[in-house]
């Protein structure tokens, strides 16, 4: 990560992107009075199948020790073995299965818990299991770390009590959301992040964990979909807000092939992305998750309201994709 003017690693990005995010409108002020965690947005554990119940159960408790063993400085190769990636990663992707058609609420849930920080996890798990190092080993406590926020986030009755002690007040800086963005991954790109933004983005774990569900689909999505092997995303402040809103852009090469079929689908409107459930690889939830966690966190009563506003939004940008989202300001 680095923390500049929004500079990549081969130099500066093309000139289409820079315009389009120069030109994206500056958010509403947050309509809430508290601060939004993502507490209307959780479903019970009970509420799921009972062998998505078990399986759920199953991969939190192999997460947990992980994380407990990493932070005890637990050799990585024997912490990753302990952990079984193959075993985790079949549990995961089984979820969801377990009846023909779930609630959204529990759809949503299910996505986040098989996705979320987990699947740039087991890949960082199997390149570590191979190749150890010290870097991978953060890489790997930081996405545990998030990935237990986001599944006690998505779910009650999975950790109660874990779950009220993310309620407490916490401020979490930029920081923390960067690190977890740059270690997203798939089997051929990953993310390079440029921070410009200062200062906290959360006031809780829970909200931290709202945030990694609303920024992680945004950011799998691309690294799913990127022609390239990097995926830029940029954490930026508001010109003229004080404090600022947090604004997040993500950009991935787009193939010709597929910035047809978008604009065969969406023509001009690439923003009801975020308000369809439009996929040519998945369940086509992750955008429309992001949509209803920021149009929530601004305490908007439509979800188009997030799209209308700008708050979410997507373009293509001369040969790039470009998705965005925003978060209220932390006083």
């Amino acid at each position: 990560m680095r923390y500049g003017d929004g500079m990549s690693p081969e130099g500066e990005p093309a000139t289409a992107v820079k315009n389009l995010v120069k030109g994206l409108p500056s958010p509403p002020r947050s309509q809430r009075t508290s601060r939004f965690q993502g507490e209307d947005r959780a479903v019970a554990l009970s509420e799921l199948p009972e062998a998505d119940r078990d399986r759920v159960r199953a991969v939190y408790a192999a997460l947990s020790e992980l994380d407990r063993r990493m932070r005890a400085g637990v050799d990585v190769r024997e912490a990753l073995v302990a952990f079984d990636v193959e075993r985790v990663l079949q549990l995961a992707r089984s979820l969801g299965h377990a009846e023909r058609e779930p609630s959204e609420p529990v759809r949503h849930a299910l996505h986040d818990v098989r996705g979320g920080a987990l699947s740039s996890l087991t890949l960082m798990a199997s390149r570590q299991l191979s190749r150890p190092d010290s870097n991978g080993a953060r890489a790997l406590r930081i996405l545990a770390a998030d990935h237990l926020k986001v599944m006690r986030n998505a779910l009650l009755e999975l950790d109660d009590e874990r779950r009220a002690a993310d309620r407490a007040h916490r401020v979490h800086l930029v920081d923390r959301l960067a690190a977890t963005l740059e270690r997203v991954a798939s089997d051929r790109a990953q993310v390079h992040v440029e921070c410009s933004f200062r200062g906290g983005v959360t006031t809780s774990c829970m909200e931290l964990g709202a945030l990694d569900r609303a920024a992680l689909n945004v950011a799998n999505n691309a690294v799913r979909h990127a022609a390239s092997d990097t995926v830029d995303v940029w954490l930026a402040p508001i010109d003229g807000q004080t404090p600022s809103d947090l604004r997040i852009v993500v950009a991935n090469m787009v193939e010709q092939a597929q910035a047809r079929t978008l604009d065969s689908h969406f023509g001009g409107d690439l923003s009801r992305l975020f308000l369809e459930h439009f996929s040519t690889t998945g369940s086509g939830d992750g955008l429309n998750i992001c949509a209803e966690f920021v149009s929530a966190a601004y305490g908007l009563p439509r979800l188009d309201d997030s799209t209308r506003l700008g708050l979410v939004g997507a373009r293509i940008a001369g040969d790039r994709f470009v998705a965005w989202l925003h978060w209220p300001a932390v006083a």
